[in-house]
Formats: C-alpha cells, sequence, structure tokens
C-alpha cells in the first residue's frame, strides 16, 4: 500500500519507540517527541535513571511474550541485550517462587526470559530505533497542546510545542502513559467520556541494588517471595541484572510502611517470610541509595467502549493499561498493543476501520492481564469476610504446587500463563 505522510509517536518509552518503528514501515516520515532528556546518564548504572520514569530503577520484567514481540520488531535485539549485559533467567530453575510457606517446583521449562535494568533495556531500544533512517527523534521537546480534528475547527491532528512550532501528521499516537497531558483535553471533546476502570492497589516498592558477592557471581536468579495475606503485608523480589548486580524490591501493601532508609530496608529484608534473599545480600555491597514508589491504583481506559474518538488519535501502552507492578506484565503489555498495532497496518482498508479493530484487539489483550491483576490483588485486600477467600486461595495454591511438582506438562503451563505466552 501507499505510504501515509507523517505520525507523531507523544513519548519515548517501550510503547513509544516500539510504536514507532513499526508505523515507520507505513509512513514517509515518524517523529518521537519527549519532554525527557534520553541521552545516557552521566552518573551510569544503576542509578542513571530518567526523570519522566521514576520507576526506573526498580525491578523491571520484560516478560518472555514481550521479548518475542520486541525481537520481531528489531530482529537481533535479544543477541545485543546479551552482549550489553543483559541476563537470562531460565523459568524453572534460575526463577524461584515461595508462597503459601512452599517453593514451587525446580526444574528446566525450556523457555527462559533476559533480565536488565530499565535503563539498559531502554538505551538499547532507543539505539535500535534512532537507526531507522525515516524515524526522527526528538528529546527534550515538550508538548504544549495537541488538537484533534472535529467538524468545526482542526482538519488535521496538530501538535503544538513548547516553543510554539506546529507539527501536523496523519496520526498521533499517544504513548505519554497514564499520567500524560492529553487524556482530559481528550474528554472534553467528546460526546462521551471515555470509561475507566479502576482498582485500588495500594502498593509500594522500595528497591536497592547490590554488587554481588564473590560467591555469588556468575549465577543468576530471580527470587520471588510472596507474603501470605492475611499474615504478612511485605514481600521481596531479588533479580540478577548486568554487571553481576542485584536489583532487590521489598513491596509492601496495606498501609504497611516503606522502609526509606538503609538501616530500615536492611531490617525488612531480614524479616522476609523466606531468607533466602537475606542470606544472599547481608554482606553483600550496596550501590545505590533506596528508591521508594508507590502504586495506588490500576487504571484501564476503556477506548474500545467509545465511538467518538477524534479522527488520527491512536492510544497505546501505559495511556490504555496501568497496571500494579509487581505481576511484571506492564511492559509486555504495551508490546502487545504494538504487535496489534503492526498486525492491523498490515490488513489496513480505512483509518476508522483499522482503529476500531485495533482498539478491540488491543483492549482484549490488557483486559486479559487486567483480570488476572485485579484477580490477585483482590486476595490481598484487608475487607470483611477475606479470611475464607484467603483460606480457599491457600488451598488452591498448594493444590497447584504438588500438581506441578508431580507433572512437568502443568508446570510448564503455569510457567507459560505467568509469561503472558498463553
Amino acid at each position: 500500500m501507499e505510504k501515509f505522510d507523517h505520525a507523531i509517536v507523544i513519548g519515548a518509552g517501550m510503547a513509544g519507540l516500539s510504536s514507532a518503528a513499526v508505523l515507520s514501515a507505513y509512513f514517509n516520515k515518524v517523529t518521537v517527541l519527549d519532554k525527557d532528556c534520553l541521552l545516557p546518564a552521566d552518573e551510569g548504572f544503576p542509578n542513571g535513571i530518567r526523570k519522566a520514569v521514576p520507576q526506573g530503577g526498580h525491578i523491571h520484567i520484560l516478560l518472555r511474550a514481550g521479548l518475542d514481540v520486541l525481537e520481531s520488531v528489531y530482529p537481533g535485539i535479544s543477541q545485543t541485550l546479551e552482549a550489553r549485559g543483559s541476563v537470562r533467567i531460565q523459568l524453572g530453575v534460575d526463577q524461584q517462587m515461595f508462597e503459601f510457606g512452599e517453593w514451587m517446583p525446580e526444574r528446566d521449562l525450556g523457555v527462559y526470559f533476559l533480565s536488565q535494568s530499565r535503563p539498559l533495556l531502554e538505551q538499547v531500544v532507543l539505539e535500535y530505533t534512532e537507526a531507522i533512517a525515516n524515524v526522527d527523534i526528538r528529546d527534550r521537546t515538550a508538548v504544549s497542546q495537541v488538537s484533534l480534528p472535529d467538524l468545526h475547527t482542526v482538519s488535521q491532528p496538530t501538535v503544538t510545542l513548547a516553543d510554539g512550532e506546529q507539527l501536523t501528521a496523519s496520526l498521533i499516537v499517544d504513548a505519554a502513559g497514564n499520567a500524560g497531558p492529553f487524556i482530559s483535553r481528550l474528554n472534553a471533546q467528546l460526546v462521551e467520556a471515555v470509561q475507566v476502570d479502576t482498582f485500588p492497589t495500594n502498593i509500594f516498592y522500595s528497591t536497592v541494588h547490590f554488587k554481588k558477592t564473590t560467591d555469588w557471581c556468575g549465577r543468576q536468579e530471580n527470587i520471588l517471595i510472596i507474603p501470605e495475606p492475611g499474615v504478612g503485608d511485605i514481600g521481596g523480589s531479588l533479580i540478577s541484572v548486568e554487571q553481576e548486580s542485584w536489583c532487590v524490591s521489598l513491596h509492601g501493601r496495606n498501609g504497611a510502611h516503606p522502609p526509606r532508609t538503609m538501616d530500615e530496608w536492611m531490617e525488612a529484608a531480614r524479616a522476609l517470610p523466606n531468607d533466602r534473599i537475606w542470606q544472599r545480600i547481608r554482606d553483600a555491597q550496596p550501590v545505590s541509595e533506596v528508591r521508594v514508589f508507590k502504586k495506588p491504583t490500576s487504571t484501564f481506559r476503556r477506548f474500545d467502549l467509545n465511538d467518538h474518538l477524534p479522527a488520527g488519535y491512536l492510544p497505546v501502552g501505559d495511556t490504555i493499561t496501568s497496571f500494579n507492578p509487581i505481576y511484571g506484565q506492564g511492559m509486555s503489555v504495551a508490546l502487545g498493543h504494538v504487535r496489534v498495532l503492526r498486525e492491523q497496518l498490515a490488513q489496513y482498508d480505512d483509518f476508522s476501520g483499522f482503529r476500531s479493530r485495533y482498539l478491540k484487539a488491543a483492549c482484549e489483550w490488557s483486559r486479559q492481564a487486567w483480570q488476572r491483576t485485579v484477580s490477585f490483588d483482590t486476595n490481598y485486600r484487608l475487607v470483611e469476610g477475606q479470611e475464607a477467600r484467603i483460606g480457599v486461595m491457600r488451598k488452591l495454591t498448594l493444590a497447584q504446587h504438588a500438581k506441578a511438582k508431580a507433572d512437568p506438562e502443568f508446570h510448564l503451563k503455569l510457567a507459560r500463563q505467568a509469561q503472558m505466552l498463553s
């Protein structure tokens, strides 16, 4: 098909950059705008965190489903990531999960994902996107206004920058995320506002990076210790990242106090329901300060239910769904939207039909992840009658553990579900 003229992507995170790469095959020019500085930070790992990504210093798992999309958009990127320090985590062997007093069985399930810091992942994706000839990435470029077509005023989507420059395009992709400035302005133009589903998570992350001790160098692990609902409110995650380092997060719910000093943090880590994380970090050298990130609410904007979106507007990533980060689904769901975008562009007939199909498929991908996370989050709410629900959950979880120990195929099925592969 003949290429369109110009697409603008607002936001240079994972969803924005990957969307730009996909759009480059269908548009003569793709412009990516981001208010942040995208150059590698002078501080370097693990302190080189972008201001616009305050959660960037915490654990960021790119599930295997997300990695597969990334590899299809940027062939060879998995190999590049590993060459730059990403760590291969083998499911069932390197990944260990403690829940209701038991560890999941250990066996090689033949599936892996890559672990790395968010800055490393973003930097490699940025480099791959910058190498695309018709993609122009403009960082430190703030957007002051987005004008979308309506019946009376605007004939083509227009972006006005903070310095007054105006850019027009056939398509504007909103990858600005959950806190982007355009949602309220968009709703003001609509006959009916976009429906927003929310669920209270009330979770915090408190994270420290450690240099591995000599005994643990060369060993790659992802340890997840889940607190038992109704018994404890703080759990922990440890994952190997580049430069023989660990990223270790404590996560808490239900009003638990996030540790903010190193002494508080180490004491909370020692008090986890199992000591496997503590045994690794107790003599390790911290290489970062304690960072705290709070996520009070998960959000799902049901763009698929709205028939009045202005022409030329397409949401992607956190603009559609923003999850409780403990399940590691955020980037992989966003990349699922990118996969849907590419599939629908390949079937393009007219914009109205294309966008309708895209929104339906993208929101369905989000819905599956949303149902899973809301179900788990519900188990941790302190509400009347919750004891009975927790009792049922305990029985089901321990039954799953027992079946996974006895049945490798069932164990693989659980792992594939967790990696959004089925």
